[in-house]
């Protein structure tokens, strides 16, 4: 039996799923970080992230803080790379990288309070120039314990 926590988080997932499938295909714009986070009295806030990328965890550990977050989901657009070797060469700056060398991603990150990462989730993004689109492949699970970028312990 699933508990309402469980059914929320579930819920969060497949909306930031078809959140970023909308943006990316439909509106074919780039895709802004969006938070979707499960408050203390299990509603749900959606809030889109405007800020610097290094700034990011210290506002994510303040906004989870006060609203007694019980989980959350990140979804940002990255770039990615199969060059692991060349990726550490540009100290791990994959934007940095060749273009060739480099593909766009959307990620997912689901974290549950007390718990950490839950769902790590992630889908290439194809540019087909002839018709000036974007087009998002299937989600594949990942494996990341932690990153920079989100926040775990709040």
């Amino acid at each position: 039996m699933t508990t309402l926590e469980e059914k929320l988080i579930n819920n969060i997932e497949h909306a930031a799923k078809r959140g970023a499938k909308y943006n990316i295909e439909a509106l074919n714009e780039e895709l802004l970080p969006t938070i979707l986070v499960i408050t203390e009295d299990n509603q749900v806030e959606v809030a889109t992230i405007n800020i610097e990328k290094e700034s990011l965890p210290s506002m994510l550990q303040q906004y989870l803080s006060n609203t007694q977050a019980k989980a959350y989901a990140l979804i940002m657009e990255a770039w990615s790379t199969t060059f692991i070797t060349e990726a550490e060469a540009y100290n791990w700056k994959v934007r940095d990288m060749p273009l060739d060398d480099r593909f766009e991603v959307t990620n997912i990150i689901v974290v549950k309070r007390h718990e950490g990462i839950l769902k790590y989730l992630t889908a290439k993004i194809n540019n087909i120039k002839s018709e000036n689109k974007r087009q998002l492949q299937e989600w594949k699970d990942g494996t990341v314990k932690e990153t920079q970028i989100c926040v775990t312990e709040w």
